[in-house]
């Protein structure tokens, strides 16, 4: 059992200081030889060991001085423009051209303080269902 968790944990260095592994099938079959072709040497060469463990200390603490606070998203994504008193909701414009684009940039300005658009499609359409979401609050 030790050996198996001292296998996957020398796996997991050389792992995180490569790039990701491919989606294509024919280069994740040369990127898991290549990765093990490296744990051989580590396997057989303390000097590789040595070089390796060096390497992985270093990426850590490069990863620790990377690493910054998330921003904490409270609340709705734009705020509602104050105007006097009371706050008004948005009003759509008459013409169906301006109302487009007036649409399009409100997408946009919730977009810009989002994360990235996911590429899987369930998560995509949720995140589209929630950009609708905010944009029809704001109306």
């Amino acid at each position: 059992m030790l050996r198996r968790h001292y296998l996957t944990n020398v796996q997991a260095m050389i792992g995180s200081l490569k790039s990701p592994r491919p989606a294509d099938s024919v280069l994740s079959h040369h990127y898991d030889a290549m990765i093990s072709a490296e744990m051989e040497q580590c396997l057989s060469d303390e000097a590789a060991m040595d070089h390796l463990v060096c390497h992985y200390e270093e990426y850590k603490k490069t990863l620790v001085q990377q690493v910054q606070k998330p921003e904490a998203i409270a609340g709705p994504v734009i705020e509602p423009v104050e105007t006097g008193i009371k706050q008004e909701k948005l009003k759509l414009p008459e013409d169906s051209m301006l109302r487009r684009h007036y649409l399009t940039h409100l997408r946009a300005l919730i977009e810009s303080r989002l994360p990235p658009r996911p590429t899987d499609s369930t998560l995509r359409r949720h995140y589209d269902s929630m950009i609708e979401h905010q944009v029809k609050n704001l109306l």
